[in-house]
């Protein structure tokens, strides 16, 4: 039985990325949108123009800030207009964009007061209208022509390389290419309403969407309401754009409920509105995007809804349905099991309602499909669903998972809050048989290995090894499985079975079940959740992505599982539905091979260098080596990603001086530290044709460059040149000292010989001063020895008298004394000088003396050289004593010898 009251409707529909102000930094509302070849997306904002590549946002603004009405793409060049303002963005060598104003050298005094506020990129002719409500301006890439329309106009359309427009008033026309209009006969019947778009039907037809009459078709001067069953429904909501897309497929954007999507054939497929797809029912804009999907632009937010995506999703959002948990597609129907009970609705029709099985309310658990029915595991029991009933075969709560017995076709065993649970079939169904006695512990996870044992894992604690009875009425064996066998802990385990083979996961690590033992860990698969699905079919549970692997070839998809009960299933073979928290998700399953891989645009759109500050730059060109200083070799690269909304992970391999391989799951990556020399860094995103490479030059330090080498180079030359002007400075200058070293010595050697030579002077002068001396001494003796005999001799007095005074004479004679003064000073130089200038009062007398102290004689040689007695030397020198001022105890000879 089904609960009618409970119904609702089930409409599956492709994923949608909301984009609300926060994520755009901008204003709420988006008049126009146009795409590049490579997929980056630009949008005409309250707040200017945004740019779009896929990863990040961009912002660019009219002269005068203006607000952007309208926005084309053709060429490479983004077309811009609003209040009294048009022309062009283009990309500066670094693609940047740049604006070039076109309508600030017109002289026209229409665009001073009128907005530009719709764009037609004509790429047949390779010219660009600007159209306001009541004139176009033409451009053909050198200059803007202004033409007058026989009305105030609508929307310019290309239709077929036709460009056709409403004169609101009057009807269709086309503007011809010389400039002049042509209208299109049978259109009156549109005069009076508001065209909003005209798009080619067929061959020969136009279909024509008014803003309240709702479609029209024209042709052969005819004009007629659109054929379909939706017409009137779509009137009423106000269509306001349409666009084709290249399957065939018919967008149609409304005021009041978002967007309607056709197939070819007229087939309504998807009805996209606020709360189930779109952010606002209010569409101001749609365009195509390079891979099939569709940008909207609405009053508040940007929308792009993935039409070329296989994946399908229908979200709960009234609650009524819940969280799902399980799923069976059986006899034309659809069963989901949630946490508000079973629904059911008709299968595959994308519009059917789902409907609740009457007595089913509550938690399910899971579904285990049969011939004789679906047995529901549910929170108050078992039920066996036959249709839209539901039979309680069980009132054993908490139905959690149900295992088929190997080799006994007619059992099946059942894991419950409360332990295990036997069922059997019996006569073409299945009924209750008993519980296992032994084991009273909440199981989730049940399997039965290889070996003949059950492993059975609570729901949050504990993990068990059981060997039951033939008849399975007892555990006859049972083992708790912990640290000592190897596992970390014993928390949240999971178990699964993937192509025959049991693995169980705990804390993120793997390990294989085998003959009754964890035979270590198996592998790292750096997921948590491995579902294994018939046709080689695996889904991997990660954040925020589910990734479908097949022969080798991943996908990923924007789903979050219900954690903790992660859950897929293949439909008929064919469709993989996947269990959410507010509904599902259908995808088929051929959509994971090798040519669904999207073509993409990836390409690295700016580096950062970081820093204090951080500095941002946009590289040129392939062809352009981008370069970085040395001291700036900490970089953060970030990728355009155009057309590649679920691209990652992203592969990175970077060669040069510094080489790694690493993966990301943003598409941006830092490289720090890197040492001088060139790069090439490859990036490849996973699951999609994205791959590229950019090259870039870490700069040596200054001191490393080729003209700091060169500064170096000049440098030693000159330290060279320094060095060796220094050396033969140097050697200049110790050849100079060895030569005065030489000549000193040389004129040490003259001195020393010359002093040698006045020495042997001296020394001979002084042995002549010595030998006239004594000479003098012994002659002087000899003549007093004489007087002495004369004494005694017998003579008369006179010859006596003669003779002696002849002695006397000899022993006084004035030229033996000049001769000894001679040879004195020559030897003892000034000495009289010096000593007469010190003592003024000295005689000739006591000079002699003193010359006679200095030759250190003695008073009696003294005595002789004076011809004086002993006594009166010794006389003398007293009285010289005294004149000189000595003290009693002085020597006298000493000072005299001394004296200088």
């Amino acid at each position: 039985m089904l609960l009618l009251a409970s119904a609702m409707r089930a409409q599956e529909l492709p994923n949608t990325i909301h984009f609300d102000k926060g994520d755009y930094h901008s204003q709420s509302q988006n008049w126009d949108i146009c795409a590049l070849p490579d997929g980056t997306v630009f949008f005409a904002n309250n707040g200017g123009l945004l740019e779009y590549d896929g990863a990040r946002w961009y912002q660019y603004q009219l002269p005068d800030r203006q607000v952007v009405r309208a926005v084309a793409c053709l060429d490479g060049k983004v077309f811009a207009g609003g209040f009294a303002e048009f022309g062009y963005f283009e990309p500066d060598e670094a693609r940047k964009w740049r604006y070039v104003s076109l309508s600030k050298a017109l002289n026209s005094e229409a665009i001073r007061t009128e907005e530009v506020w719709h764009i037609l990129a004509h790429a047949p002719s390779g010219n660009v209208y600007f159209q306001s409500f009541s004139t176009i301006f033409r451009y053909d890439g050198h200059r803007v022509e202004q033409i007058t329309p026989p009305a105030n106009i609508m929307y310019l359309e290309n239709i077929r390389g036709r460009i056709v427009f409403q004169g609101i008033g009057s009807g269709l026309y086309e503007l011809l290419d010389g400039g002049g209009f042509r209208f299109l006969e049978g259109s009156e019947a549109l005069a009076e309403s508001i065209v909003t778009f005209i798009l080619p039907k067929g061959k020969d037809t136009l279909l024509v969407g008014t803003r309240n009459e709702g479609l029209f078709t024209f042709s052969n001067r005819s004009c007629q309401p659109w054929a379909n069953a939706f017409n009137q429904r779509i009137r009423k909501s106000q269509p306001n754009k349409a666009v084709l897309l290249p399957d065939g497929r018919l967008c149609i954007g409304t005021i009041r409920e978002g967007v309607y999507v056709f197939s070819a054939e007229g087939e309504m497929l998807y009805h996209l509105e606020r709360p189930s797809g779109l952010q606002n029912n209010t569409v101001l804009a749609m365009t195509p995007g390079v891979q099939g999907e569709l940008w909207v632009g609405l009053d508040r937010g940007i929308d792009c809804v993935e039409l070329n995506m296989p994946l399908l999703r229908f979200t709960d959002w009234t609650g009524k349905l819940g969280t799902a948990y399980a799923a069976s597609l059986r006899n034309g129907k659809l069963y989901l099991g949630t946490n508000q009970g079973l629904f059911l609705k008709n299968w595959p029709d994308r519009n059917a309602r789902f409907e609740l099985i009457d007595g089913t309310q509550g938690q399910v658990w899971c579904l285990y499909d049969t011939p004789e029915g679906l047995l529901c595991g549910h929170n108050e029991g078992t039920f066996l669903i036959e249709g839209s009933n539901a039979r309680r075969v069980s009132d054993v709560t908490g139905g959690w998972t149900i295992s088929a017995v190997a080799g006994k076709p007619d059992v099946l065993l059942q894991g419950t809050y409360t332990g295990l649970v036997v069922f059997g079939r019996k006569e073409n169904t299945w009924q209750f048989s008993h519980r296992v006695d032994g084991f009273q512990k909440a199981v989730k996870y049940l399997f039965m290995d290889d070996g003949g044992y059950w492993w059975a894992a609570h729901p949050s604690r504990g993990l068990w090894r059981l060997k039951l009875s033939e008849d399975f009425s007892k555990v006859v064996e049972i083992r708790r499985f912990g640290a000592k066998d190897g596992l970390e802990a014993d928390f949240n385990v999971r178990m699964y079975r993937c192509e025959d083979k049991l693995f169980l996961v705990e804390g993120g690590r793997w390990y294989r079940v085998a003959d009754g033992q964890l035979n270590g860990i198996e592998e790292n698969l750096n997921v948590e959740t491995e579902i294994c699905l018939p046709k080689g079919l695996r889904v991997h549970a990660a954040s925020g992505n589910v990734e479908v692997v097949r022969n080798n070839l991943r996908r990923r998809y924007p789903l979050v599982l219900v954690p903790g009960y992660e859950t897929a299933i293949l439909l008929a073979d064919s469709i993989l539905l996947f269990c959410l928290e507010d509904g599902y998700a259908l995808l088929p399953a051929e959509a994971v091979q090798e040519e669904s891989k999207p073509e993409t645009g990836l390409r690295v759109a700016a580096v950062e260098v970081l820093g204090n500050p951080a500095k941002t730059y946009y590289p040129t060109g392939k062809d352009t080596l981008w370069q970085t200083a040395a001291n700036r070799n900490n970089l953060r690269l970030l990728l355009a990603t155009p057309a590649m909304w679920h691209a990652g992970p992203f592969e990175w391999q970077l060669a040069g001086p510094v080489e790694k391989s690493f993966t990301t799951e943003k598409p941006e990556a830092e490289l720090t530290g890197l040492e001088a020399g060139v790069y090439t860094l490859s990036v490849f995103a996973e699951g999609n044709k994205g791959e590229c490479e950019f090259s870039f030059e870490v700069l040596p330090p200054w001191w490393q460059q080729w003209w700091a080498l060169l500064i170096w180079a000049c440098l030693l030359l000159l330290a060279v040149a320094f060095v060796e002007k220094f050396y033969r400075a140097r050697l200049r200058r110790h050849q100079l000292k060895m030569q005065a070293e030489k000549e000193r010595e040389l004129a040490a050697e003259r001195l020393e010989a010359e002093r040698e030579r006045l020495a042997a002077e001296v020394q001979n002068k002084t042995r002549e001063l010595s030998s006239a001396t004594i000479n003098l001494i012994r002659k002087n003796e000899a003549l007093t020895g004489l007087l002495e005999e004369l004494k005694g001799m017998d003579m008369d007095s006179r010859s006596r008298f003669r003779l002696r005074k002849l002695i006397e004479s000899h022993l006084s004679a004035d030229e033996d004394w000049q001769t000894y003064e001679q040879a004195f000073n020559q030897v003892h130089d000034a000495f009289f000088t010096k000593l007469k200038q010190k003592h003024p009062q000295l005689t000739t007398g006591d000079l002699r003396l003193a010359s006679f102290l200095r030759l250190n004689l003695s008073s009696k040689e003294i005595a002789s050289l004076l011809g004086i007695s002993v006594r009166g030397v010794e006389n003398k020198r007293y009285r010289l004593r005294k004149k000189l001022g000595l003290p009693p105890d002085a020597n006298l000879a000493a000072y005299i010898i001394e004296f200088e």
